[in-house]
């Protein structure tokens, strides 16, 4: 998901899904700093049981993924 910082209102908006069933996420956390913070809170208040894992795909902070599994 690269929805140029409208990704927390996206998983927002996915809840019942993310709740009920736990799918795979890749979530760009890089548009926003509180985004860092924010996206993974987010996520594991919906369904606990994700496992997190963050790939940067560029030398800045641009390219920053979160991957929820």
């Amino acid at each position: 998901m690269d929805i140029e910082g409208s990704e927390l209102e996206a998983l927002k908006g996915s809840r019942k899904i993310i709740e009920n069933y736990k799918p795979k996420l890749a979530v760009c956390i890089y548009h926003k700093p509180e985004d860092l913070f924010l996206i993974p809170l987010l996520i594991r208040e919906m369904n606990p049981s994700y496992r997190f894992y963050v790939r940067q795909y560029a030398d800045a902070r641009q390219e920053t993924v979160l991957y929820a599994i």
